[in-house]
């Protein structure tokens, strides 16, 4: 596991906020879990063990795109940073 990775992981931590923090993403959480229980309202047990698997499915999507996210814009910002700091003022 290389550096950002570990950071990542939080196993070097700076201070995590998350986005339930920000009103936009509550808002958008608050209107996903109010459908959510609608939905649940409607299905009989096996569509509700079928969408359970595609909840889970998408979840375990969501940790592996987020991680691919901050990785990606970790290394643009470090790419930025040692790109001004190389160049002669």
């Amino acid at each position: 596991m290389d550096i950002l990775e570990e950071f990542y992981y939080t196993c070097i931590e700076p201070k995590p906020r998350s986005a339930a923090y920000h009103r936009e993403a509550r808002e958008v959480y608050e209107l996903y879990e109010r459908n959510k229980e609608k939905l649940l309202a409607t299905l009989n047990d096996e569509q509700k063990e079928r969408f359970q698997k595609f909840e889970d499915c998408l979840n375990e999507w969501r940790v592996i795109d987020d991680r691919y996210s901050f990785l990606t814009g970790f290394r643009t910002g470090a790419r930025m940073i040692a790109e001004s700091l190389s160049e002669e003022i």
